[in-house]
């Protein structure tokens, strides 16, 4: 499954490209505290391998760690629910806190979310409160202040295979694709099966158009991860991308026979079908797909694309149709984004 940006399907933290200008200004400005394993004269002192995990309940420690690996495959609401089980558990685990701030998709719980962050982070180890630090900074838009973090975190644990992962995914979602290349192939250098970060790497390659560098390693993936859906997803993804369409097909559907309600890969069908040109099947995907989808947001996307069939088809009256029927939908569900007359600007 895609990991960021617009131009792909998925979770992360998606920003304006007005946005992703300033992070690059920021990243240049502070470019020589950014190499891995090397501190800034502010920086701490280089400790353990793995960042600690601070909890009073090995239940929760437990929870966290189950969420961590769906989150690799991004299984994203099912590893929400077990990092809200483990606050559930330890309401001062500030680590859990933090990654529903850094996955959340409700405004209202990550917004809580950062505020349980914020006052766990009292209790904690100095590199758990750079990682909240960063997170939280993000969040809030403080970006220098996340970049700080950020690197003071990754010079104190510069061999913390996870937290690499995580920088390197951080800087893909902000467009610095070089960026995210180095921290997650040093990622693969500690830990060469990684999942998380064999996936993040296909897609930082396939974001500069490097198709053929991608495949290989999310075939990669597909061996660590054999009984998962998501790395299937996610070589279709890249292969649809690259424009071969039928090998496409091909992974989606050895993703559906692994996970029948898949929703990425039963959407991504219709998106194959769409650009092969045959709408009508592209409708019937669209439409098995749309029980599937685990969000409002996820049902709307389904509903536009299946709309946009018709616009392909020169029927722009339908496809109007449709559109207003999303229109009133995100309007219920106060989805501004998706009240946006942009939905639908090419087809007047």
């Amino acid at each position: 499954m895609a990991t960021l940006l617009g131009q792909f399907s998925g979770h992360c933290w998606g920003r304006s490209f007005s946005t992703r200008i300033l992070i690059a200004v920021l990243l240049l400005a502070h470019g020589s505290s950014l190499v891995i394993g090397q501190n800034s004269p502010s920086s701490p002192a280089v400790e353990h391998d793995r960042l600690p995990v601070t909890t009073t309940s090995p239940e929760a420690a437990k929870l966290f760690e189950e969420g961590l690996h769906l989150r690799y495959d991004y299984h994203v609401e099912k590893a929400l629910v077990k990092w809200r089980e483990a606050a559930v558990k330890d309401p001062n685990f500030a680590q859990a806190w933090i990654y529903i701030v850094r996955m959340g998709i409700d405004p209202a719980e990550v917004k809580q979310a950062a505020e349980k962050a914020r006052i766990s982070s009292a209790n904690v180890t100095p590199g758990e409160k750079l990682l909240v630090k960063w997170v939280v900074s993000t969040n809030d838009g403080h970006y220098l202040v996340a970049i700080a973090a950020m690197n003071d975190l990754m010079a104190m644990y510069p061999r913390d295979s996870q937290l690499n992962f995580e920088a390197g995914l951080w800087l893909q979602s902000q467009g610095d694709f070089e960026g995210a290349i180095r921290f997650t192939k040093r990622a693969l250098e500690i830990d060469p099966k990684f999942a998380g970060a064999l996936n993040t790497m296909g897609y930082d390659l396939a974001y500069m158009h490097q198709y053929d560098q991608a495949v290989p390693y999310l075939k990669r993936y597909i061996e660590a991860e054999p009984t998962d859906a998501n790395p299937h997803d996610s070589l279709a993804e890249i292969l649809q991308k690259a424009g071969r369409l039928q090998e496409s097909l091909a992974e989606y559907r050895e993703a559906l026979k692994l996970d029948s309600n898949f929703y990425s890969s039963q959407k991504a069908i219709g998106d194959d079908y769409e650009l092969l040109g045959d709408q009508n099947r592209a409708r019937q995907e669209y439409a098995k797909a749309l029980p599937m989808a685990l969000t409002p947001q996820d049902q709307l996307q389904c509903q536009i694309q299946s709309a946009i069939t018709y616009a392909r088809e020169d029927n722009v009256v339908r496809a109007r149709e449709e559109l207003s029927l999303v229109l009133k939908q995100a309007t219920k569900l106060q989805l501004n984004e998706y009240q946006s007359p942009s939905i639908g600007i090419s087809l007047y």
